[in-house]
């Protein structure tokens, strides 16, 4: 399954690959077709014939609604189905109790329901038959709601409240599934569970770097977190600079959009090498600006001049800075976008630059 990708020369499709869970993967092929070079690479060595692009949204299976009631053929046992886990109903008098009717069991091949889980998804309310206590889950750990007040902040309503067969949520995990976020009610700390302990995200730009989302932080009540294993605070991280990306696309300040590509090792390691391409249908002036603590050069494109190019050395970089001009109405040059983080590039780089939306 793709999530997302950078497209320059050649095209990244970043993958799920259930073959290799919580592992990023990625395909790599050249963008524009050539009969010489058509393989499409996987990171882990893997060369494949193709992919096709299908419409796809999740749905819920029928075996996996709320409340659904399922048995394996050969097996007494009943399960009744909340939050996507299956909990046994111990007896037939539980059966009762709860309310379910019989003539909605559904008999499955024996085995099959060894594939639903034994504890619910994120956001469900579970309490059991015998007992008031609600609880919230989060990466299939229960979390306690002190009180109906809770229970509303929290955004939930007592309607949501699933009722379990007695001693069911003995099967919810004693700490949360690794990935998980949460965050207690009142409390700023963000924590992600790691490795079956709660690791603090120190910052906003850590927790992006990271790939995490604010709309799947688990919200639980005050005092929840307490009693879970805490490990070291994450190291703080940043967000990859244009610099240390192999491709991607820029967008200026008059929204032109602006491809570009880093090639690592292309010319001698103290040097770095700016390339400028006028993109397919385009005429007016465009310019790359080259600035350094001790001078400055342009490279432009313009007309039938459809690339042009110079360099730094690598002593330049720390303090350099790209600056990206355009030709406006009566040929005034504006600049549109300006580029740091100059020594962040690799060794011997060659940073090709097409300007291909005005």
């Amino acid at each position: 399954m793709a999530y997302g990708y950078e497209e320059g020369e050649r095209t990244r499709v970043f993958i799920w690959d259930n073959r290799y869970a919580r592992r990023e993967d990625v395909l790599e092929f050249k963008t524009a077709y050539d009969p010489a070079d058509r393989v499409v690479r996987q990171g882990n060595g893997d060369q494949w014939r193709g992919f096709f692009v299908e419409r796809y949204a999740p749905r819920l299976p029928w075996y996996l609604t709320g409340g659904k009631l399922l048995s394996d053929r050969s097996d007494p046992r009943i399960y009744v189905v909340h939050g996507g886990a299956k909990f046994w109903v111990t007896s037939p008098q539980e059966f009762d109790r709860l309310g379910l009717h019989w003539n909605e069991v559904v008999e499955l091949p024996d085995g099959s329901t060894s594939y639903v889980a034994d504890a619910p998804g994120d956001r469900v309310l579970l309490r059991e038959i015998d007992r008031a206590e609600v609880y919230v889950t989060y990466g299939g750990h229960g979390f306690h709601i002190p009180d109906p007040d809770t229970l509303v902040r929290l955004g939930f309503s007592w309607a949501d409240v699933r009722v379990l067969p007695r001693d069911s949520l003995r099967a919810l995990r004693p700490v949360p599934v690794d990935g998980t976020v949460l965050r207690e009610e009142h409390q700023d700390p963000v924590y992600l569970v790691v490795d079956g302990a709660l690791r603090h995200v120190p910052d906003p730009v850590t927790f992006t770097a990271l790939g995490l989302r604010w709309d799947r932080v688990g919200v639980v009540p005050d005092g929840s977190l307490t009693a879970l294993p805490k490990g070291n605070p994450l190291p703080a991280s940043h967000l990859p600079a244009w610099s240390e990306r192999s491709a991607g696309q820029l967008i200026t300040r008059d929204h032109d959009a602006v491809d570009y590509r880093i090639e690592a090792g292309a010319k001698p390691a103290d040097e770095v090498e700016f390339v400028l391409n006028l993109g397919t249908g385009l005429t007016w002036r465009k310019e790359l600006g080259l600035h350094a603590k001790d001078g400055d050069w342009t490279i432009a494109v313009q007309d039938s001049k459809r690339t042009d190019a110079n360099g730094l050395y690598r002593y330049q970089l720390p303090e350099g800075q790209l600056r990206l001009r355009k030709a406006k109405l009566f040929g005034a040059v504006t600049g549109v976008l300006e580029l740091n983080d100059l020594d962040r590039l690799p060794a011997g780089a060659r940073v090709t630059f097409t300007w291909v939306r005005d």
